[in-house]
Parts: C-alpha cells; sequence; structure tokens
C-alpha cells in the first residue's frame, strides 16, 4: 500500500509539523509526507532543513482560481480548512501509484504505523475513513452537536473512482461555506463530515481506537503501557494534541482546556511529544532559524507570567517544565 500523507501549515505551526513528519519517518517506506505552506516564510524554513521523503508545497504550487476567489474573505484558520479537500485532491493527481491520499493536523504525532487502520479500511470496502469524536466526559458534553460528529484532523481517502468524488463533493462545501462560526448545518470544513458519512455508502467511521486519540475522548478509552502505548488493547497510531501550548524551549501547556491530563497519559502520551517539540525547537536553532515559531506571543505580559508561574509552582492543570534535556 502506497500512501501519502499531507498536513497545511503556516509559519506558527511550523515546529508541530516537524514533529509530525519526524514521527512518521520510521514508517515511511511507500509513503510520502507533503507540507502545504499557506506562507512563504514556512515554505523557506522548511526548505532550509533540507528534509529528506517530503515535499514542501508554496501558495502558488495548489492555490487554484476557486481558492484565491475566497481567499480574501476568510480568516486564516477557515481559509486552511477551505484548501483541505483541494490539497488532498492535488495529492491524488499527483501521483498514480498511490492508494490513499491522508490529511493530518500539524498537532498530531504517530506512535505506530497509522496505515495498520487504512489496511483495515481497505478490507472493509471503504472509499473514505473518518474519525468519530467520541465525546467523553463533562468538559465536552453537547460539543457534537455544535462541532459535529466527525474530527477533521483527519480525514483518509482511497485514490480510486469514489473516494474522488466524496472528495470534490467536500470541496464544493467548503468553496460555499468555512466559517469558524456553526451553525445547525455547518461549521469550517468539520461538521459536512456528518453529512459526507450519510451521503456516501463508502466513507467509514474508524472503529480503531487509536487513531486520532485526543484529550476530548481520553476518558472513554483505557491507556495502558506497552512496546507502543496501548488503546483499549491496541496500539496508538495517532494522538491529536489539540490545545497544546508551547510558551518556550522548556515549558508548555500540555492542554488548554478545563480537562487535567491524567499523570499516566502525561508520561506515555506526552513526554515523548514534548521531547520531540523540544528536538525539532533546537534542530531550528542548529542552523540558525526562528526557533521561537509557535511559542505564544503573549507570554511576556507580566500578569501572564506570574499566573503561569504559580500554576507551575503549584502543579495545578496541564503546564508542565521540562528540565530533561531535548530528544536526540
Amino acid at each position: 500500500m502506497k500512501t501519502l500523507y499531507a498536513t497545511i501549515l503556516d509559519a506558527n505551526f511550523i515546529v508541530r509539523a516537524l514533529a509530525l513528519r519526524q514521527s512518521l519517518m520510521p514508517h515511511i517506506k511507500n509513503k510520502t509526507f507533503v507540507f502545504f505552506c499557506i506562507d512563504d516564510v514556512a515554505a523557506d524554513t522548511l526548505e532550509a532543513l533540507n528534509l529528506k521523503n517530503s515535499k514542501i508545497l508554496r501558495p502558488s504550487q495548489f492555490e487554484t482560481a476557486d481558492l484565491l476567489r475566497v481567499r480574501g474573505g476568510r480568516k486564516a484558520n477557515e481559509y486552511c480548512w477551505t484548501i483541505k479537500p483541494a490539497a488532498l485532491l492535488q495529492a491524488m493527481d499527483s501521483d498514480s501509484s498511490l492508494d490513499w491520499v491522508v490529511y493530518v493536523d500539524a498537532d498530531t504525532m504517530a506512535f505506530a504505523d497509522p496505515d495498520e487502520a487504512l489496511a483495515e479500511a481497505q478490507e472493509m470496502g471503504a472509499s473514505a475513513l473518518l474519525t468519530p469524536h467520541g465525546f467523553h466526559g463533562a468538559e465536552f458534553s453537547g460539543l457534537e452537536q455544535v462541532v459535529g460528529r466527525f474530527n477533521a484532523g483527519y480525514a483518509a481517502f482511497r485514490c480510486v473512482r469514489e473516494g474522488r468524488e466524496i472528495l470534490r463533493w467536500w470541496l464544493d462545501r467548503c468553496l460555499e461555506k468555512c466559517s469558524c462560526i456553526p451553525d445547525e448545518h455547518a461549521y469550517g470544513d468539520q461538521k459536512y463530515l456528518n453529512t459526507m458519512a450519510t451521503r456516501f455508502p463508502g466513507v467509514l467511521a474508524s472503529p480503531h481506537p487509536g487513531l486520532n486519540l485526543a484529550p476530548w475522548n481520553l476518558r472513554g478509552h483505557a491507556i495502558t503501557p506497552g512496546a507502543w502505548p496501548q488503546v483499549d488493547g491496541r496500539k496508538l497510531l495517532l494522538y491529536h494534541f489539540q490545545g497544546f501550548k508551547i510558551f518556550g524551549r522548556k515549558l508548555f501547556n500540555l492542554y488548554d482546556g478545563d480537562y487535567t491530563i491524567p499523570g499516566h497519559v502525561r508520561r506515555l502520551i506526552y513526554r515523548p511529544y514534548v521531547a520531540e517539540i523540544r528536538r525539532q525547537i533546537r534542530c531550528l536553532r542548529e542552523v540558525s532559524l526562528d526557533a521561537s515559531l509557535g511559542r505564544e506571543r503573549d507570554i511576556g505580559r507580566p500578569m501572564r507570567l506570574r499566573n503561569l508561574g504559580r500554576r507551575v509552582l503549584f502543579r495545578q492543570g496541564n503546564m508542565h517544565l521540562s528540565f530533561k534535556t531535548a530528544a536526540k
């Protein structure tokens, strides 16, 4: 099976996107990783790193007339969402030997080969693979009605006629409307996935508990150690670090929300991610690139510093201060 993985980013998500790419490197056989950069700063930075097994695309290399038509009227996040199906369609066209094209959010990390989920989906005859949110816990109560059943941080499409038709339909919806303000029928690119799953018989809701695990569904699963972290007795394939904040080389907020990440999940999942993020920051510094990319910009405010210091000192919430040497 030959798979193309893609992410969309601006300069502020470079460190996270590099961590994602690096996590896929042990599984890169028959895979390609593509960075769709929405600004030239991101593209310039990535090109300076001379990355292997990767493609770096500038806006001029993937923006269509339809995308340019809507770009001026949309916020940066809305435009990134709009690009997603267009990027995957272009990826399909780029290589006729591909079996699947997969979008993953930049703040995701692979712990095992995510193609395992695609192999299962292909055996089940799927043309597209989506991951249900599976919201669990009082902090996330009622969110599915607002943001949709599925999370668009992972979406995979098989390179067959049906997969292309599904992607084209999704792109048309996103070009019509892709707002960060939710309503009954739409929320960004994401709520359209509800309709996609009922409109097209080949769309599969992933049964794999370790695909796109995230803070919003952690409580619904048993997380245990193993050669790989285990989710309900199966490998953790991809974890979505939504809400992760970078304040400096050693200071992070693991999840910027009301839910407190459990201690064993911090050890098994978040510590490896922090180590990889720190490694990528170090790599940028070593080649004299801007290692501050992706950091929260208002950390220098006195009140913010005082509050952060208090939360670290008293171990409140999800603040994490790393004294260990960054991963080699």
